[in-house]
């Protein structure tokens, strides 16, 4: 008797866990930030950036910023300082982008 009430709970549960990850749409394990930091981070420390949303399947909006170090910090998504970090995260992206592409079609100065 105890034994088919452990194991009925444990079917229910294993039911529960397998329902809760079907209804995300699919397997994959969304990494979220649970909170955000208004404290400024050196520029110099981060070298990409993504940005999370709550369509997405998390809490809160944020701008998860990736360190040298490939640590994942959260920030408020609009902070004047947040903004800023993005253009410049976007503008250097763009120019190495532009840099292989003109080295790549011969269209580079390199003698």
């Amino acid at each position: 008797m105890m034994k088919t009430l452990i194991f009925s709970l444990l079917v229910l549960i294993a039911g529960v866990l397998w329902d809760q990850t079907q209804a995300s749409g699919n397997d994959d394990l969304i990494d979220c930030c649970l909170a955000t930091s208004a404290n400024k981070i050196p520029f110099h420390n981060i070298m990409d950036y993504s940005i999370q949303q709550q369509i997405n399947g998390c809490k809160i909006n944020a701008v998860v910023f990736i360190t040298m170090k490939m640590r994942k910090l959260c920030a408020t998504p609009n902070l004047k300082w947040v903004k800023k970090y993005i253009r410049k995260l976007k503008r250097s992206k763009n120019n190495s982008k532009n840099r292989r592409q003109g080295n790549s079609n011969g269209t580079g100065n390199g003698n």
